[in-house]
């Protein structure tokens, strides 16, 4: 099922934000860690140096042959949600690569961690960024006033504490809930077994809007292994949105990435994660 893509636009609202300072994306790490890194981002010949494998006419062909995957595996499946969002995953890409994607028409990016995030956030901040990985409570200040939409939400604590950083920002953050479908230790997210009560609880909360729930799943060398596993939470989406909660939305299924977002597609993603089919594997 590998001949899938779309035209199908994710449905956010482009959020913007006030710059990140040097500074703060210093404090994150070690000093002299954080500006390599944050140097590596913006030093001018270096992202054409390591600029991956691919050229801005490769990352534009790939982008749209992935959306016209995800049209049509919304077109054969009855399960398919009628809207779409594909977001890049820019993580470990330089900006040139970034920049590729953006003047294809590619406005919603992610990263995995705060430390990358930031420096691209401040260097490029009208276009849409999630944080997609694990968010340690301690860095939820950097984040919670800026990013579109947090996918790892999958604590008491980090809710507790994204709830007051939101309250100081005097913004509502729209987030997923992370669920752990394969209940593989090495994966963060609750258990399936704990989403309804984590659910209810999450009315203690007013500022996180649960839009959602997201699962990353093994690494398999046949998508349709993945299968279940989408379809377990699209039922699971499903049982929780019946019991009408109102501070619910579970309008979302973030599920699916570069080698199985057909298959996520086909059951019921409503936002796909894709980074190497996009960008090409960093060398």
């Amino acid at each position: 099922m590998n001949c899938y893509s779309s035209t199908a636009r994710g449905t956010f609202a482009t959020l913007t934000a006030p710059n990140t300072s040097r500074e703060t994306f210093d404090s994150l790490t070690a000093p002299n860690t954080a500006r390599e890194t944050f140097d590596s981002l913006t030093a001018p010949n270096t992202s054409r140096e390591t600029f991956a494998t691919l050229t801005a006419p490769n990352i534009k062909a790939n982008l749209l042959e992935i959306r016209q995957n995800i049209a049509k595996a919304q077109a054969v499946s009855k399960n398919a949600a009628k809207h779409v969002a594909l977001l890049a995953v820019s993580k470990t890409q330089p900006m040139d690569a970034i920049e590729a994607a953006a003047a294809a028409g590619q406005l919603q990016f992610a990263e995995n961690r705060v430390q990358e995030l930031l420096p691209k956030l401040e260097m490029r901040p009208e276009l849409t960024w999630h944080l997609i990985g694990r968010l340690q409570s301690n860095k939820a200040k950097f984040v919670a006033d800026k990013i579109a939409m947090l996918h790892s939400l999958d604590s008491i604590g980090l809710a507790a504490e994204l709830q007051k950083r939101c309250a100081k920002a005097n913004r509502v953050l729209p987030v997923l809930v992370q669920v752990n479908i394969a209940e593989d230790t090495n994966k963060a997210g609750i258990s399936p077994m704990e989403v309804a009560d984590f659910l209810a609880a999450m009315a203690d909360f007013p500022l996180l809007h649960v839009q959602g729930l997201m699962t990353i799943g093994p690494i398999v060398d046949n998508p349709e292994e993945m299968r279940p596993i989408f379809a377990e939470l699209r039922h699971i989406r499903q049982r929780e949105a019946a019991r009408k909660q109102p501070h619910l939305d579970l309008r979302h299924l973030s599920m699916g990435m570069s080698g199985d977002y057909v298959v996520a597609v086909e059951e019921g993603a409503t936002i796909v994660r894709v980074g190497s089919s996009i960008f090409g594997v960093r060398g």
